[in-house]
Formats: C-alpha cells, structure tokens, sequence
C-alpha cells in the first residue's frame, strides 16, 4: 500500500495521475511451484480492478 500511495503522488510527463493496482499474497508450505503464488497474487490483483483500480488487494483463500 506504501508503495501504490508513493506512486499515486507521482505524475506523468503528460501531467497525467499515475495509479496501480497491486495483488498480493504469501508463499505457503504447500506450493510446490513459482506459478502457484503468481495465481494468488493475479487474482487478487483483478479483484483490485474488479473493485475500482489503484488498489492493493490481498489474496485471501475463499471458504468452499
């Protein structure tokens, strides 16, 4: 979030507001490969834009 608030003070050369949506997740015991944890974090990188961009979301796992 830090970082997502350091680059939303920024602007363009344009004079344009810079924004980012991040998703973020841990490692867990349980993955086995580096594409494991990039799922996580791009899915809740999407509920960021899903929920209205220039967001952090962090991944949570969703009760079946």
């Amino acid at each position: 979030e830090k970082l997502r608030k350091e680059i939303e003070r920024q602007t363009s050369e344009a004079k344009h507001p810079i924004t980012i949506s991040l998703g973020v997740t841990s490692l867990e015991k349980t993955d086995q490969l580096p594409s494991d944890v990039i799922h996580r974090a791009d899915a809740a990188l999407y509920q960021s834009k899903r929920e209205g961009r220039n967001r952090t979301t962090v991944f949570r796992e969703v009760d079946a």
